[in-house]
């Protein structure tokens, strides 16, 4: 029998815990993969997210940015709101703990996202996300248009499978310390779709 979401999250959390290898370079090669992918190159508008313990350092991003506005979420009820910043440096401690944007940040409509970049418990290859059970992603990427949802995880989070509901929503690209993996909507489900070295130079 398949484990279920919970069975799977107990899983990947005690692997966190147990985790001690430092993810600094595994979260800048993350970087570098992201500002490698053309979705990056056409974005203007990106929702990044603040990391949590053991998620990828994603704020890496703000050096590649390029005049780019760079978007991050605030809890509102049990939706997600992304406000613009000028920098991770405004970000406010929330009473969930979490650094969220300012009240007086400017909340971006979701038809303005280009790019979403979503954390996971884990990923598959194909796109599968194991959220933190809260939907919050879900909720949020379901009205969010046609802005692209690139996951980011390390190598070790991705796992062959992953139960999928009717509300969950499957990645366009997953991202990883080795590589980009071609998400759901493609033709080529699971396919690494960049192979080579990122790039040490600072994309724009």
């Amino acid at each position: 029998m398949r484990p279920s979401k919970t069975e799977l999250r107990r899983e990947i959390r005690a692997r966190f815990r147990a985790e001690s290898e430092p993810s600094d370079e595994k979260s800048a090669a993350i970087c570098r993969w992201i500002a490698s992918e053309p979705v990056w190159a056409a974005a203007s508008t990106v929702a990044i997210f603040a990391p949590t313990a053991g998620e990828p350092l994603v704020e890496g991003l703000w050096e590649m940015a390029g005049g780019r506005t760079l978007c991050y979420p605030r809890i509102r009820g049990r939706e997600l709101d992304f406000c613009s910043v000028s920098g991770p440096w405004t970000l406010e401690k929330s009473v969930y703990g979490l650094r969220e944007p300012s009240a007086e940040a400017v909340r971006i409509e979701p038809g303005g996202l280009d790019l979403v970049i979503v954390p996971g418990m884990a990923f598959t290859r194909c796109g599968g996300r194991l959220g933190r059970g809260g939907g919050f992603y879900d909720r949020f990427l379901g009205g969010a248009g046609g802005a692209v949802r690139l996951g980011v995880c390390f190598e070790w989070q991705l796992l062959d499978w992953i139960p999928e509901e009717p509300h969950d929503s499957r990645m366009d690209l997953v991202v990883t310390e080795a590589g980009v993996y071609s998400g759901g909507t493609s033709s080529k489900e699971g396919i690494r779709v960049n192979t080579g070295r990122p790039s040490s130079q600072t994309p724009k």
